[in-house]
């Protein structure tokens, strides 16, 4: 789910700014003053992506838990000792590296890779934008098209990966 909010926010973000630059001539500016665009313009947002959805992940993940004790202690009469215990035995590890299940790690590499994923979908569609507003709204929803489709592919593949191990 983060990583869909992630495509659908970040993604087209990036996408309509680098289509809006490219069908300005932007782009073949840099071009022409010898700077790397790609250095430039798609590294940063390529290795910043890949790093903060992790983070999101987990803070996504920490309102999830913090959530459910909520809902758990308001709707269902679950006393939020047990519900407490009852986490944070779900988090004991199974042979982990930092006290953590393998879920834990499984889900972090997943959104490192879904970041990678995300950014480089996004920023390669907003490079190819051309013809106007017109272009670079196309460029935008089908980064985020895209980026949602390859996200779920990628997840059913590191899962049969990971799992099968």
């Amino acid at each position: 789910i983060t990583a869909t909010i992630l495509a659908a926010t970040s993604g087209s973000s990036m996408a309509a700014e680098l289509g809006t630059m490219a069908v300005s001539d932007e782009l073949a500016a840099l071009e022409v003053m010898s700077i790397d665009r790609h250095k430039l313009l798609i590294l940063p947002r390529v290795v910043a992506l890949a790093v903060m959805c992790p983070v999101l992940t987990v803070f996504c993940d920490a309102i999830g838990i913090l959530g459910g004790g909520v809902v758990a202690s308001t709707q269902l009469n679950v006393g939020w000792d047990l519900y407490s215990e009852t986490a944070i035995d779900a988090l004991r590890p199974v042979n982990g590296w930092f006290d953590l299940p393998y879920d834990v790690y499984s889900g972090l590499l997943k959104s490192f890779v879904f970041g990678l994923i995300i950014a480089v979908i996004s920023c390669s569609e907003g490079l190819r934008a051309r013809g106007g507003a017109l272009g670079v709204g196309l460029a935008t929803r089908g980064a985020v098209r895209d980026s949602i489709i390859f996200v779920i592919i990628a997840n059913y593949m590191i899962s049969q990966l990971l799992y099968e191990m």
